[in-house]
């Protein structure tokens, strides 16, 4: 079993050859080739493989191993830089691709997967989303004068607009913390939003729309054939944007040439062209100076005074005395007026530019000059894309005008009807009376990210409401399944890996099968252990193999012959079925509704009697949503009907009992967070976790954030997100109004502690004379909501607490959610409570006491057991009464006494209602809200110091549906137990008035006028105006 107190002294000792590359950009220091090249590479095969045990004892398994050493990740380091204003050292955090670091709960974790392959078992892992506390707000958003990120954005602040002109924002809603979208558009840009952005539309040139992310979602983006595909939902194009022009001391359109095709050298400023109209115009716009011909195509810019040239002096302070391929745009150019970029980039094309059957191409060897370019065309409202690197060639062709580069480089595609170009003959080159039907940027998809974040809403204070934000791409943290897949692939000869999910956008994108193949990339370059991928290479499957021609012509594969396989669910649990691997992984297990049928479909291909000889791993992260996650709960707290490795839950609070749960990784730990000076705050310099001083941290995040939440689902949302314990992370984020997290606290106690799950009895009632006799059994009620497909439905009775003897009416009281007999072949079923309440008919000091839910063969049998549950408590019952069969049944029993009267509080629910039914109470929306309220009341009511009266449910499926419960659900239930509030009240109400009525009895009878003898007192004194002569009295 895991031992989590373990500490791991000098763990760099699982490191070295991660080390020894960091420190010389190789592995082994042997000559390729070699014995002792050969030697080296079989030794780490074999501690990849088996494990590693140091010289101290302590051991790490292959696959972490593996990860750490053979597996660089883009990740945030800390670093001593200078201060380039103070000159002063300091640390400073930067993204950088270099190996992971050894974490404690990395090593548990990977302990256990080796535990779990030990014993035949498989594995499942939630843990917290990790979503990072110190960026909040990122998304930035374009202002006069630059980009800043939408968290620090104030009421009155300047954001620019669509329309070129800065907009003040009137009004900043906080949204709490929601789902983030990803937003592609055709040009290759990415954004970041809300599922409720709204984004300005319009279709194909005519009709505007104002829509939600999620509901473009739903549209047809991609239309048309393969090769003619065009996005029809475009968001409007720019116009050129005036921002707080910053001052130039260059000439834009002369910085513009001398960034394509200039250079300083010493004290020289010199440019290349073979046009002499850029000489010319370098003239014209610099009358100080004398444009020199050197030889062939090379100039030198000379000042006209001697021993002063500024144009040198200046261009140094601009910094952009570098190489070509680190060329870049200085930030005032970046943000001058839209003259001088334009004149800006008029120099870059005309030097570096090209036109190709009047489209037009710009081309670098300096991504950040590209990048640059990208920013100051856009700002101008002219459409571009940039391509991925184009490596470079040595065939350097000047004869017939084609000049590449031999280094890597970016081009930059193009289109505008703006004149981009001064120089005549590329001019001349553009079409005539060019026109562009471009009316916008397609949206090319939409896909959600995975991730949660605090978001807000800008209210511009413009008629188009609209603001500029900036391309950014979300990153999921599937590094170690990556690794996993990776070690197979390289060391396990004809080995299968999978990677499952339901969405493959898990997978590709930035998710875990785009890590494994970034991986091989490094692997194949620089270790022993590189494969060729010629039969299978794509996004979603990788093969190590090769084709071999024989002596006769055929050919062959040969080679490794391990894969990598990725596959797509969607929601078709069958998809698995067959596939017998060494290692499968469910990537956001979370997210499949269907995981449950999913995994036994697949248990067979990886097990032969019970025991697995393919490991497979479910993963899932706090804050998923919906029925979706209820299987991986369930796999997560009973691990073993999923023949998934169990461990005692020291996660949850109140966990006792002894009962195993899944592996869990809470939110503070593996937190590596350092001070000004880069030491490490939460924990020590070999990786392991100060669980108090990280713990303390963590939650004062959370006390700050929820001081500011507006809503409850915000909270919840933040706490699963940033989950301490599985019950918070499997917190259901649906937006109802009942107490989850309690809830789920309420659940967890349950299932780990085996002496409440003992405290119920499970039975039959049955018919003994006129009386009803309890048997128990060992199984048959229904433990499991939603309830599974190949689920038994027809349920037993349960019993928490059996009735007292001889009890009085009333001290039992039920309510039901019935179902007809048209009804019971479908998924609805029948749920009744027993609810216990003390005589004097006013206490809230109750519990529930028992419950069937179930559909029987036939809807009679449900009747009949509700009829015999009430006999049992001598109870009365209230039914919601759209459903007559259990009304008839009841009548023909002759026992409609144990039906309860229609409640006279429905008139005070439902304003002027005409339903008047006998028996039962029916059900609007009204009613239902109010009877929501009735059950939030009742969960929340506070029966002791810090105890509330939920904890007295011992329903597991009853907690399940109040924590999923939501508009469009079928919670029969939460129905029942809705009923069950509705007679609550009305005996309350009933009572009260009643006593009411007494009172004012006693108040008319005891009152001085029936109590004093008025007639015998004395009235003499004639002040009795009862016999005052003046008053004229009538006869009847």
């Amino acid at each position: 079993m895991i031992d989590f107190n373990k500490k791991i002294k000098n763990s760099d000792k699982f490191r070295q050859p991660a080390l020894n590359f960091i420190n010389s950009g190789s592995y082994c220091q042997y000559p390729k080739g070699t014995t002792e090249y050969y030697s080296f590479w079989d030794q780490e095969v074999e501690k990849c493989i088996y494990g590693y045990t140091a010289e101290d004892g302590d051991f790490i398994t292959g696959y972490h191993y593996f990860y750490l050493n053979y597996c660089p990740i883009v990740r945030q380091v800390y670093r001593e830089v200078t201060n380039r204003k103070t000159g002063l050292k300091e640390w400073k955090s930067v993204s950088e691709r270099t190996f992971p670091d050894f974490y404690d709960y990395d090593y548990y974790y990977f302990q256990a997967i080796e535990e779990a392959q030990e014993q035949g078992k498989h594995l499942c892992v939630a843990k917290a989303r990790r979503k990072g506390y110190e960026q909040p707000y990122s998304e930035p958003v374009l202002t006069p004068t630059g980009y800043v990120p939408m968290g620090s954005l104030k009421v009155g602040d300047l954001v620019m607009n669509p329309n070129g002109s800065p907009v003040r924002i009137g009004d900043i809603v906080e949204q709490g913390t929601t789902e983030i979208y990803e937003v592609e558009f055709q040009d290759g840009r990415k954004v970041r939003c809300g599922a409720n952005h709204l984004w300005a539309t319009c279709r194909n040139g005519k009709k505007f729309y104002i829509m939600r992310t999620v509901d473009y979602m739903k549209r047809k983006l991609k239309q048309g054939s393969p090769g003619k595909e065009h996005y029809p939902y475009k968001i409007p194009e720019l116009n050129p944007l005036n921002f707080d022009e910053r001052p130039v001391t260059v000439d834009p359109y002369v910085l513009g040439v001398l960034l394509g095709d200039g250079y300083i050298c010493g004290d020289q400023v010199r440019f290349s062209t073979a046009d002499e109209f850029i000489v010319e115009e370098l003239q014209r716009r610099l009358p100080d100076y004398i444009i020199e011909h050197k030889e062939q195509y090379n100039y030198v810019v000379k000042s006209k005074v001697q021993g002063i040239n500024e144009l040198n002096r200046q261009l140094k302070d601009l910094k952009v005395k570098v190489k070509s391929y680190n060329k870049f745009i200085p930030e005032n150019y970046k943000f001058t007026s839209i003259e001088n970029r334009f004149e800006l980039i008029r120099g870059l094309m005309d030097t570096d530019g090209s036109v190709t059957n009047g489209a037009c191409s710009f081309v670098s060897t300096s991504e950040q000059l590209i990048d640059d370019t990208v920013f100051v065309l856009r700002s101008l409202g002219i459409r571009c894309k940039k391509s991925k690197e184009i490596p470079g060639r040595n065939n350097v062709d000047f004869n017939n005008g084609n000049y590449s580069d031999t280094r890597p480089h970016w081009e930059l595609t193009i289109t505008t009807e703006e004149d981009i170009f001064k120089l005549p003959r590329k001019l001349e080159k553009i079409r005539k009376n060019r026109t562009y039907n471009y009316k916008g940027i397609g949206i090319k998809a939409i896909r959600k990210t995975g991730e949660f974040e605090k978001q807000r809403c800008l209210c511009i204070d413009n008629e188009n409401h609209l603001y500029i934000t900036k391309d950014f791409i979300p990153t999921h943290n599937s590094y170690k399944g990556g690794a996993m897949l990776c070690r197979n692939f390289f060391l396990v000869p004809e080995s299968k890996s999978y990677v499952y999910a339901s969405n493959k956008q898990y997978l590709t994108d930035d998710g875990i099968l785009t890590k494994a193949w970034d991986y091989m990339d490094f692997i194949d370059e620089y270790t022993a252990w590189g494969k060729k991928r010629q039969a299978v290479n794509t996004s979603m499957r990788r093969r190590a193999s090769m084709w071999v021609t024989d002596d006769y012509g055929n050919k062959t594969e040969a080679g490794y012959k391990s894969e990598i396989i990725g596959v797509s669910l969607k929601d078709n649990p069958d998809a698995v079925r067959g596939k017998r691997g060494v290692l499968i992984l469910w990537e956001e297990a979370g997210t499949f509704a269907e995981l449950k049928a999913a995994w036994q479909i697949a248990r067979p291909s990886v097990e032969h009697d019970g025991v697995a000889f393919g490991l497979m791993i479910m993963f899932g992260t706090g804050g998923d949503q919906g029925d979706a996650v209820a299987p991986l709960r369930e796999a997560f707290y009973d691990p073993e009907s999923y023949n998934c490795l169990g461990f005692p839950n020291i996660w949850d609070d109140c966990a006792i009992g002894g009962k195993y749960c899944g592996f869990f990784i809470p939110q503070h730990t593996n937190l590596d967070s350092r001070d000004e000076n880069g030491n490490r705050m939460f924990m020590d310099n070999d990786g392991n976790t100060n669980h108090e001083a990280s713990r303390k941290y963590i939650l004062s995040l959370r006390e700050q954030e929820l001081k500011n939440a507006k809503t409850m689902q915000a909270i919840d949302r933040y706490v699963a997100e940033h989950a301490e314990t599985p019950a918070e992370a499997f917190t259901e984020l649906t937006g109802n109004i009942f107490p989850k997290r309690d809830l789920q606290k309420q659940l967890a106690r349950i299932r780990t502690n085996k002496k409440l799950q003992n405290h119920k009895q499970i039975g039959d009632l049955t018919w003994d004379g006129g009386t009803v006799k309890w048997s128990i059994k060992k199984t048959g009620d229904i433990t499991q909501y939603p309830l599974p497909k190949e689920a038994n439905p027809e349920g037993s009775i349960v019993i928490w607490e059996h009735p007292c003897p001889e009890a009085p009416i009333g001290l039992y009281i039920a309510g039901c959610d019935p179902y007809d007999h048209d009804q019971s072949g479908t998924n609805s079923l029948g749920s009744v409570f027993i609810y216990k309440r003390i005589q004097n008919f006013e206490s809230y000091s109750d519990i529930l006491v028992a419950e069937y839910t179930g559909r029987p063969k036939t809807s009679e049998e449900f009747y009949e057991n509700v009829r015999k549950l009430l006999v049992y408590y001598n109870a009365r019952l209230m039914c919601e009464n759209q459903n007559t069969g259990l009304f008839v049944y009841f009548n023909n029993k002759h026992c409609d006494y144990l039906l309860a009267d229609q409640p006279d509080i429905i008139k005070d629910i439902v304003r002027d209602s005409k339903v008047n039914r006998r028996k039962g109470c029916h059900m609007n929306k009204e009613i239902k809200l109010w009877g929501e309220g009735k059950i939030k009341e009742w969960l929340e009511e506070e029966v002791e110091s810090g105890h509330m009266r939920l904890e007295s449910i011992l329903s597991e499926p009853l907690l399940e549906e109040l924590i999923q419960y939501n508009d469009k659900g079928n919670f029969d239930r939460v129905m029942a137990l809705m009923q069950v509030m509705i007679y609550r009240e009305q005996l309350y109400t009933a009572q009260v008035k009643q006593k009411q009525e007494i009172e004012k009895k006693q108040r008319l009878f005891d009152t001085p006028i029936f109590t004093d003898r008025w007639f015998e007192q004395d009235t003499s004194d004639s002040t009795n105006k009862l016999f005052d002569s003046n008053i004229l009295t009538f006869s009847f």
